[in-house]
């Protein structure tokens, strides 16, 4: 995403600006496999095509391209520093055609990333604003250190709520009451599809100490501003950061959601993580932290019931979880037939994640799902569980495989066996390996990478002996 305030596109053009803003975007576009676009013949020095007579329609995918680079890859982390693209002021600093099809392209000027503002970003914030016209938006404010600036620029964009597709702000304790008022009706925001919302730490000293004593003061207002969000048809991802009593309520819509990762605040012991998750039968991707204490005491939507069978979401895709606890029970409880990615990650846990290893045998024969990704972070767990798990057909479709339990040469060699047809019998498709605590010899894992490029693609193993990572460096083929 273009990440307005980074750039220097409101200074001068040097000498060979055009040129340098031509060969970035060349680069930019090299990196994209479709569409296939030659910049070099259109601008080369012996060309005979001015770059003003480009297509306005084949130069509006140029500036897209160039513009707008992927959201980062990782689902489930919140990630506060912009992926940053090309800066669309750039493309109308070449000539007054470029000028008048940038300015006229609202798709380049319907992203804002904002860190840190002062007074300098106003005018920017409602250039860009206004250039978006009425396209959905994503905006991203963070870092406010200046009340004054902070406050001006997020009363643009709650101006525009109307048109919010996904934002991620923050705002300064100090600006939150404020903020709830402004959002209400008839303010709308129909167009919103994920909210994360987070507030910070006073900057300014104007709270008083009632405020700052009184929590319930807090929670009331982000209540009224989560209840704002919620009333959104097209909501269905959201970052919760705060405590339950502050975002987790009636209003939500809970058929609607299927997307939202819970912060470390907002934790959950097995029995009530169960208890969530049948409140959002369409989830489709789930973060959370599991402990053996609950902050969800005080939220009636978790009264638990009994059931005697697993639930099943049967579109659950992405499940990441934080654990300090053995999970067996919430994984005897569940049924995921559509998981894909299974992220799970002990975290001072003094036992296996799955002391019964059965448990998440029966899981996958159960679920009967295929996984691309798996993250086992379980350094507790025992190698001829490890060995167990990699035989199972739920995980003979994984690309993805980090672990740090320990292994030996003995898991490394069973990932060399082969069927007769020469395929390896153990998790074929693998392209991305990582081994943390590995006790093996270079001979048995070099034999084993070899044997399994060019499928694998990338693999990275700490060895235990030499107190090192071993990369791709580490051997020659």
């Amino acid at each position: 995403m273009p990440y307005i305030f980074q750039s220097s596109s409101s200074q001068t053009f040097s000498a060979g600006g055009m040129a340098d803003v031509i060969s970035s975007m060349r680069i930019s576009l090299t990196k994209k496999q479709k569409p296939r676009i030659d910049l070099e013949s259109l601008r080369a020095q012996n060309s005979t095509i001015p770059v003003s007579s480009i297509p306005v329609e084949l130069l509006r995918k140029i500036f897209d391209i160039y513009v707008y680079e992927p959201y980062p890859a990782k689902i489930g982390f919140r990630s506060m520093e912009p992926d940053s693209g090309g800066d669309p002021l750039l493309l109308g600093q070449i000539c007054s055609y470029w000028r008048n099809v940038a300015v006229n392209s609202s798709s380049l000027w319907s992203t804002v990333v904002v860190s840190q503002p002062t007074d300098r970003h106003i005018h920017l914030v409602n250039l860009w604003l206004e250039r978006a016209a009425e396209r959905p938006l994503d905006v991203t404010f963070n870092q406010p250190d200046n009340v004054t600036s902070a406050w001006t620029i997020l009363n643009a964009f709650v101006s525009r709520s109307r048109f919010w597709r996904r934002i991620d702000l923050t705002v300064p304790l100090e600006l939150l009451s404020h903020f709830a008022v402004l959002l209400q009706s008839p303010r709308r925001c129909d167009m919103l599809e994920h909210v994360d919302f987070f507030t910070r730490s006073p900057i300014s000293g104007q709270l008083s100490d009632y405020d700052l004593a009184h929590p319930a003061w807090r929670t009331n207002l982000l209540r009224q501003i989560w209840s704002f969000f919620y009333t959104s048809p097209s909501l269905s991802s959201v970052y919760w950061v705060d405590g339950f009593q502050s975002c987790v309520h009636e209003h939500v819509p809970f058929a609607q959601m299927t997307s939202i990762h819970l912060n470390t605040l907002a934790r959950l012991n097995a029995e009530d993580t169960i208890a969530f998750m049948r409140l959002f039968p369409n989830l489709r991707s789930l973060t959370t932290t599991i402990s053996s204490s609950s902050s969800s005491s005080s939220l009636p939507l978790l009264k638990p019931s009994i059931h005697t069978y697993p639930i099943s979401l049967a579109q659950l895709e992405t499940l990441h979880l934080v654990v300090h606890i053995p999970i067996s029970t919430i994984f005897s409880s569940i049924t995921l037939p559509s998981l894909h990615c299974l992220r799970l990650v002990s975290v001072a846990c003094q036992q296996p994640l799955f002391p019964d290893s059965t448990v998440l045998d029966d899981f996958f024969c159960r679920s009967n799902c295929q996984l691309v990704t798996l993250n086992y972070v379980d350094p507790h767990v025992a190698e001829p569980c490890l060995q167990k798990l990699l035989a199972m057909p739920a995980l003979q479709s994984l690309t993805y495989f980090d672990c740090d339990g320990r292994v030996t040469d003995s898991t490394i060699l069973s990932l060399m066996r082969r069927n007769p047809n020469g395929r390896h019998s153990l998790i074929p498709r693998l392209e991305e390996l990582y081994f943390m605590n590995c006790d093996t010899t270079d001979i048995a894992v070099s034999d084993m990478v070899s044997s399994r490029i060019p499928a694998l693609k990338v693999f990275q193993f700490y060895s235990e002996r030499e107190g090192r990572l071993v990369g791709p460096t580490d051997w020659y083929y």
